[in-house]
């Protein structure tokens, strides 16, 4: 089977997923990719220059794979084949779900009307390319339940010939299908591990939607409470520092194992095998890669309520994981470095913790290309089996001609 995988925003956990997923299958795939910045750019310009990048002298792919970064609707009507091959739609994210950043005081009064105004456009533009797609995969049920949820009021706000028919036709070529993890061996904990102070890590982006500031509150109270502990902030940053991570600095003092970002893999892996305690303070989270990575590596996870973490979380260790306000994220975290804080504790806490990796084992790579390949190829059949489908009507269409 030849693919070609289109990537519009080749950075983070985009560009882990499609190489991890492109070693592992047994598809042949062609990758076409773009540098992952400018996202707006990209979910606007990404499907023309794609289109253009495209040779239509050459042998046409079985099947297409793309991300909810990518305007299908208007690839589908660049692209040069006569016929179209079928194509599938991952969703790493999707933008009727997306929390919007509060308006900073500091802004210029015209960015504050600016973002006063709600922008429904990359929003519609998932819509439309997961009605545009042959078959829609989403990394969890969270980020599809979210999405096919907000439909019916998002719709509601243009003034008429609004489908009411879209949340269903969208579900019904719909399937959760996991992020791929890259997972590594991990070794044992050494002695020296045993007798510092429990190490807690913060791994998410430095931006809103992962809500710093609760995460900055949160160690404001546990210095305060001068329990034994240090913090690794491995956390990226775009742009200008993030005010809540420049607050981080300052309260934890010679607490501050490490800050900054990690760009090597083995360098990163090293830092998370330090790490006693995965703290998560996300508004929303539609998978949760960097949570898995550190839970995978052996710390234990604090996490918010009702996100995409809760598909692999085991429902016996939820009580002892999942937090629904700011006192209880504190009470969670101070039990788990203090879990942590002798050998014999870690000891205890490791034999639970097996259960989170247990869970977690089946998101490897190796498990879950077959799935994503069984996909491909399902829509493959599909669309033969259809035969009268979409590349039929572009074949006709020469003979029905041309508007002047």
């Amino acid at each position: 089977m030849r693919g070609l995988l289109l990537q519009p925003y080749d950075a983070g956990s985009h560009r882990a997923w499609a190489d991890g997923y492109v070693h592992h299958s047994e598809v042949d795939w062609r990758v076409l990719r773009l540098p992952g910045r400018f996202w707006k750019w990209r979910m606007h310009g990404a499907a023309v220059t794609f289109a253009e990048r495209v040779d239509a002298d050459g042998e046409t792919p079985d099947v297409v794979l793309t991300t909810d970064m990518l305007d299908v609707a208007t690839w589908r009507g660049l692209a040069p084949w006569p016929a179209h091959p079928p194509l599938v739609l991952y969703m790493h994210e999707n933008q009727l779900a997306y929390p919007t950043a509060a308006i900073d005081a500091d802004w210029t009064p015209s960015r504050q009307r600016r973002a006063a105004r709600p922008d429904v456009h990359y929003a519609w533009l998932n819509l439309t390319a997961a009605l545009a797609a042959d078959a829609v995969a989403w990394n969890s049920a969270h980020n599809r339940d979210t999405f096919l949820d907000a439909v019916p009021a998002f719709l509601r706000q243009f003034p008429d010939a609004v489908p009411d028919h879209v949340p269903h036709t969208i579900a019904a070529k719909s399937t959760v299908l996991p992020l791929g993890l890259d997972l590594w061996p991990t070794a044992p904990r050494s002695h020296d591990d045993a007798v510092r102070p429990p190490r807690l890590v913060w791994n998410h982006r430095w931006e809103h939607d992962k809500d710093p500031e609760a995460f900055v509150a949160l160690l404001s109270r546990l210095v305060a409470l001068d329990l034994p502990f240090d913090v690794a902030l491995l956390g990226e940053t775009f742009g200008r520092a993030h005010p809540a991570r420049r607050l981080a600095v300052n309260i934890l003092g010679d607490r501050l194992a490490h800050d900054g970002f990690v760009v090597d893999v083995q360098a990163y892996r090293a830092e998370l095998a330090r790490a006693d305690v995965i703290v998560s303070t996300a508004r929303h989270e539609f998978f949760g890669a960097s949570v898995c990575e550190a839970v995978w590596a052996g710390a234990w996870p604090v996490l918010p309520h009702g996100l995409g973490y809760g598909e692999w979380l085991p429902a016996s260790l939820r009580p002892e994981v999942v937090h629904h306000d700011a006192d209880a994220l504190l009470a969670l975290t101070v039990r788990a470095l203090q879990a942590a804080a002798t050998p014999r504790n870690r000891a205890l806490r490791r034999q639970a913790h097996g259960a989170l990796r247990e869970a977690i084992a089946p998101l490897a790579w190796p498990v879950m290309a077959p799935r994503y390949d069984a996909l491909l190829a399902d829509s493959v059949r599909t669309a033969r089996a259809a035969g009268s489908g979409s590349a039929d009507v572009r074949r006709a269409l020469p003979s029905m001609g041309r508007c002047p």
